[in-house]
């Protein structure tokens, strides 16, 4: 049975030059080198949810290694040619204009047709890159399709918060 190694993480991590923002975190890329060899297995595929923003930082490690690499999902632009919505979420208002809510069917629907581009190539084991929110989901996905399945998340609050933070100081009175 074939493998694959889902790994979900934010967006901003995958270093898309097409892509607004975008966080340099060389430990991603330590991840995704271990995640080549440290099951004792070799992915020689990597597919990501990259929407045509690309190349990304996977994607130029792929090329790096001479592995096959795939972007799965079109960019929103283009997901009508394929029968999925472009908007798949919106943000609520303020003061919560950080939360995103989702659009599950939309996502379901785009995740089977990753799954369908995942499951006509031929690879012994893959890392599949995919927003966090798809972690679970796909990995289900996946399984169902008659893969192996490994889900793991990698999300490096401290990396990714852009909010100047203060440092503690230690308080001690003698009496």
């Amino acid at each position: 049975m074939r493998l694959v190694v889902v790994l979900g993480t934010a967006h901003d991590l995958q270093m898309a030059e097409k892509r607004k923002g975008g966080v340099e975190d060389p430990d991603y890329i330590k991840l995704i080198e271990h995640f080549m060899t440290g099951f004792g297995i070799h992915i020689d595929f990597i597919f990501e949810e990259a929407s045509e923003r690309g190349p990304t930082a996977a994607e130029r490690l792929a090329d790096s290694l001479h592995l096959k690499y795939l972007d799965v999902d079109p960019h929103p632009d283009n997901r009508h040619l394929y029968g999925l919505d472009r908007d798949t979420g919106q943000n609520l208002d303020p003061p919560f204009d950080h939360v995103t809510w989702t659009f599950a069917e939309k996502q379901f629907k785009r995740e089977d047709f990753w799954v369908e581009k995942i499951r006509r190539e031929s690879f012994q084991a893959a890392l599949v890159i995919c927003g966090i929110v798809h972690t679970l989901s796909l990995s289900g996905r996946l399984m169902s399709a008659g893969f192996d399945v490994y889900a793991h998340c990698y999300m490096p609050h401290d990396k990714l918060c852009r909010k100047t933070h203060s440092t503690v100081a230690s308080y001690s009175s003698s009496s």
